[in-house]
């Protein structure tokens, strides 16, 4: 369904499939339901949800395309996003009610350690290179896949809000298997206020430090060197904040992989933002942003 009001007609309704960039905060039965009052349809279905706080493309089938969910399921499926290093927290996300930052070290981590532990969780769900067809993009005979395990929390969003909680699922030790096709990780600069902030602290510590020396007379200087309390280092620096792309096959257990990833670096890793750019053949580039798509169609609907 790429054009109106051509497609809004009762045969394709009937059989259809909308391509629908959802944005961020938007619950997949909120966004299920807008459509479907815009359209009058009658059977409307996500066959691809998105997590609320997560937005990208979607897919809704109406009428007997809700069957091409398989097909759906098994397609490769792209997303990106950021992961912050060092910080924990019970759901895997920086959202959760439970992250705290700056739990482990990560100053020490070089590009070659970011990439190197990106690599070996593709080589670790491929198996071999022959898991991927070329002409088709997707997996062929190899290895066995990635086994991942659930995480026992998960992300919820409070109704009518933009505000999350985390939620405790029943704790089970049965892993998914998910086809990580490719995944890449690349450094992301911190955030402005945030290198404002640890350049603001770290001057007010040398600028306290050399006051307190110049107000003390010279033996008091020398011993206030030599005490521990001047071998303290400023503020820390900011958290290591990273982009990635990762093309996966199954469930997009994505909060579970960038945990994996972080204890394959020895720190933690949670997720941030997440979006997702492709499924099978299609992109978000071809879909409708939700917020012009649902005037268009109450305008059109007959």
């Amino acid at each position: 369904m790429t054009s109106f009001p051509e497609h809004i007609r009762p045969e394709v309704l009937a059989n259809g499939v909308l391509l629908v960039d959802k944005p961020q905060h938007w619950e997949v039965p909120e966004v299920v339901a807008a459509v479907q009052r815009a359209t009058g349809a009658d059977k409307v279905a996500s066959v691809a949800p998105l997590d609320a706080c997560a937005s990208g493309l979607m897919l809704l089938c109406f009428g007997s395309a809700t069957r091409l969910a398989p097909r759906v399921e098994r397609a490769p499926k792209r997303y990106t996003g950021t992961i912050v290093l060092g910080g924990a927290s019970l759901s895997g996300d920086v959202r959760g009610g439970s992250y705290r930052a700056a739990q482990l070290p990560v100053e020490h981590l070089t590009d070659e350690d970011l990439e190197e532990a990106a690599q070996g969780l593709v080589t670790a769900a491929a198996g071999t290179l022959a898991r991927v067809d070329v002409a088709t993009g997707r997996p062929g005979a190899g290895g066995p896949p990635l086994r991942v395990l659930p995480l026992s929390w998960r992300l919820r969003q409070l109704p009518s809000s933009t505000e999350y909680y985390e939620e405790s699922v029943e704790l089970s030790v049965r892993t998914a298997d998910m086809e990580l096709l490719d995944f890449r990780v690349w450094r992301e600069p911190a955030p402005g206020p945030a290198h404002d902030d640890v350049a603001t602290s770290e001057d007010a510590y040398h600028s306290e430090q050399q006051q307190q020396q110049h107000e003390l007379p010279g033996q008091q200087q020398s011993d206030l060197l030599l005490s521990p309390l001047c071998t303290q280092q400023p503020p820390s620096s900011c958290p290591v904040v990273l982009r990635f792309s990762a093309l996966v096959v199954g469930r997009g257990h994505v909060r579970s992989l960038i945990t994996m990833y972080g204890r394959r670096l020895r720190t933690a890793a949670c997720l941030d933002e997440l979006r997702r750019t492709d499924i099978g053949s299609f992109n978000v580039e071809e879909a409708w942003p939700l917020e012009a798509l649902v005037p268009v169609l109450q305008r059109h609907r007959r």
